[in-house]
């Protein structure tokens, strides 16, 4: 393996980008896996594991649901057309920025026991700003961007490279629909 590019996206402080290559003759599939380091008890979000399309220019890769000034490792695990699997070492990533701008998230968890991983994409709605966040299971913002005026709806698209966000249009006036693609580098 070879890691070209191991940083973080400049237009989402908490988005992985890794571009890699191998020598792995009839590459079928692979993935990068990420773990956070060194994570406190009862954190649920520790990390993932996000699939390569292996049409992308330089295999990259976006590594999505990073926690906010925090540390991660990965590995790649390449497969060939024979199901063999390859690992790559372990490398680091940069220390994760802060997402400037993002509102304060507080939950209340009723049930400890009945959390599960996973994340929730939303909005601000009409009353409370604009901007379309995603936050994790652990009730941390780990993606946020800012939206069109009264944002009433914000979703990520099926192949998760853009966050799609609609404005609403009350008054029959005009309302706007915008995306966000998910490493901030496109809008």
């Amino acid at each position: 393996f070879s890691i070209l590019t191991n940083e973080l996206s400049p237009g989402m402080a908490t988005v992985g980008v890794v571009e890699w290559s191998t020598t792995l003759p009839r590459l079928a599939s692979a993935r990068v896996v990420y773990a956070l380091e060194s994570p406190a008890a009862g954190v649920l979000a520790v990390g993932g594991s996000a699939p390569v399309d292996l049409k992308q220019a330089n295999a990259r890769t976006l590594l999505l649901g990073l926690k906010q000034s925090s540390r991660y490792s990965f590995h790649i695990e390449a497969t060939d057309a024979s199901g063999a699997v390859c690992k790559s070492a372990d490398y680091a990533l940069p220390t994760t920025g802060v997402l400037t701008g993002a509102p304060p998230i507080s939950r209340t968890v009723a049930n400890a026991s009945a959390q599960a991983p996973g994340f929730i994409v939303a909005s601000s709605g009409v009353t409370y700003g604009n901007f379309a966040i995603i936050i994790d299971a652990d009730g941390e913002v780990v993606w946020y961007a800012e939206a069109p005026n009264r944002t009433t709806r914000a979703r990520m698209d099926y192949e998760a490279e853009r966050m799609w966000m609609v404005s609403a249009n009350e008054d029959n006036s005009g309302g706007e629909m915008r995306f966000v693609s998910l490493d901030g580098q496109v809008t």
